[in-house]
């Protein structure tokens, strides 16, 4: 019943999203303005990009795929496009129980609970505990908000599924059908997200603790066959993406304001990360001030120890350390694969190996919270009042993320919200703006741009869509000054962009219709 009661949970704490469905963010991008979806051009979403003419080369065919199965079953359907996204979190809950109780129920074969006596019982007993508060906690945590509601972003719980189902396969004797389901996973986790990377390693490591002391030659060539297939899929997969979606693009080409680590140098480089993961963990014990964009001023560059997020990180880093050392020497494996786990899938996304276009997204942290979520719910099982601790932050959790939900029903209002949480964003400033001027709520959109130059003046392009804005209210002598003001920030790359508002504000200035082909 405990797979069932976690599945349900997760479901009817995000049913606000199926009240009021609606495309916000970038599902535009992979639904509406994606032409390979409503069109059913099934070999352009296995060989074009996640995202077309986007900065970075995603490749990611099977989420593509997806798209195009549930456009050709039932059309343009942002409530059948969010309920998927609900179906697919629910399931990954359940895959944390499952493997939870792999990890922290120890059943030695050939022997029962009676056997072992009273204290091998109430090992067992905090096991289940344990397994059962880290995936309720996970099925109703705020910071998954962003990858249930968002339909783009339904990348973070396939990957999830198959890093964790991957590790549950591995979980017994190794066998040529076993074998067979986890190269199958791997691929499907490849064709989903590079955090599947991670998929081959965490599955032989999983097999080696849970058969360790009982391995055989015939188990063994078996384990070694399955590492060479892995590996093999691997580097295919990293060959035929190269010739088709290079990983590496020109970074030259992602703005401070999107990305501000692209202005750290020297230590700050090597901090940001550190400082990055910070902000993650204290959004897991505290999910406060939620938001899907921390770029712009709302991360600045350079450290500032006085900031929390820095020593929070470096904490985090040294605890994990500390319990890598301590797991090998006492042959604690279980604890050493979540730890391992937890790092594997958390660096590609960390931007310390790479820089990436995102810095810093709740969605980001997806995969990683799993295993942040199986130590705590450790802790917590193994308290005196930790039931109770449990069920505060259960409920917690469970109210935050249905009130939070409620915001994803409409961009407009998920954009202001997200404003108050962070104000230094400049994608969000930029967004609300322009949706605001698509719906001729010009008034309302000079007033987010006017927070936008206040808080980030030194972004050239709220300074260009403010002076569009100007322009359509008929203040041609604002709009001017803006764009001189835009012109001077902006730099060789962005000049295309101000080129056009400009001939946008002359061609209002003329009375004419500023869209035209």
């Amino acid at each position: 019943m405990a797979p069932v009661a976690v599945a349900i949970v997760a479901i009817v704490v995000h049913v606000p999203l199926l009240l009021h469905p609606a495309y916000v963010y970038d599902d535009m991008l992979v639904i509406l303005k994606d032409p390979r979806v409503a069109g059913g051009d099934w070999a352009g979403a296995w060989t074009g990009a996640y995202i077309p003419d986007a900065t970075d080369n995603l490749y990611r065919p099977l989420v593509t795929s997806t798209y195009l199965l549930q456009w050709a079953i039932h059309g343009d359907s942002p409530l059948a496009f969010r309920a998927v996204n609900i179906a697919l979190h629910a399931a990954v809950s359940v895959l944390v129980l499952l493997l939870a109780r792999r990890l922290m129920v120890e059943q030695p074969a050939g022997e029962d609970i009676a056997a072992r006596g009273d204290r091998s019982a109430c090992r067992t007993s905090l096991g289940e505990a344990a397994a059962f508060i880290a995936a309720m906690l996970f099925a109703v945590h705020p910071i998954h908000t962003e990858v249930v509601s968002s339909i783009a972003f339904r990348t973070e719980s396939m990957v999830t599924l198959t890093v964790l189902g991957a590790m549950l396969a591995a979980w017994g004797r190794m066998t040529l059908r076993r074998i067979a389901g986890i190269c199958l996973i791997l691929l499907a986790g490849l064709l989903t997200k590079e955090q599947a990377l991670a998929i081959g390693p965490l599955a032989i490591l999983s097999w080696w603790i849970a058969r360790r002391g009982k391995i055989d030659a015939a188990e063994r060539r078996r384990a070694w066959v399955l590492a060479a297939l892995a590996l093999w899929l691997t580097a295919g997969y990293l060959v035929v993406r190269e010739m088709m979606h290079p990983m590496a693009w020109d970074r030259a080409w992602l703005e401070w304001h999107f990305n501000p680590i692209v202005l750290a140098e020297g230590w700050d480089r090597v901090l940001f990360p550190v400082r990055l993961l910070g902000r993650y963990v204290m959004l897991m014990a505290w999910p406060a001030r939620l938001s899907i964009d921390y770029g712009g001023v709302t991360i600045r560059p350079w450290t500032s120890w006085s900031q929390p997020d820095i020593w929070v990180g470096l904490a985090t880093i040294v605890a994990g350390i500390g319990l890598l050392v301590w797991s090998w020497r006492t042959r604690r494996w279980r604890v050493l694969l979540c730890v391992v786990a937890a790092a594997m899938v958390y660096a590609p996304v960390s931007n310390s190996l790479v820089v990436i276009v995102t810095p810093f997204n709740e969605r980001l942290f997806y995969s990683p919270s799993v295993f942040v979520l199986l130590g705590a719910a450790w802790v917590l099982s193994r308290m005196r009042a930790g039931w109770g601790a449990a069920a505060v932050a259960f409920v917690a959790c469970a109210c935050v993320t249905f009130t939070y939900t409620r915001h994803w029903t409409d961009p407009i209002t998920l954009y202001s919200h997200n404003l108050r949480s962070t104000p230094g964003s400049v994608r969000l400033h930029i967004a609300l703006a322009s949706l605001q001027m698509e719906r001729g709520e010009l008034d309302q959109a000079a007033d987010v741009i006017g927070a936008g130059l206040a808080n980030v003046s030194e972004c050239w392009e709220i300074w260009a869509l403010g002076a569009e804005i100007a322009a359509r209210q008929g203040d041609f002598d604002l709009a001017d000054q803006r764009l001189e003001r835009a012109w001077a920030l902006a730099d060789s790359r962005a000049y295309a962009f101000v080129g056009s508002i400009a001939t946008t504000v002359n061609r209002l200035r003329e009375g004419l219709d500023p869209q035209w082909d």
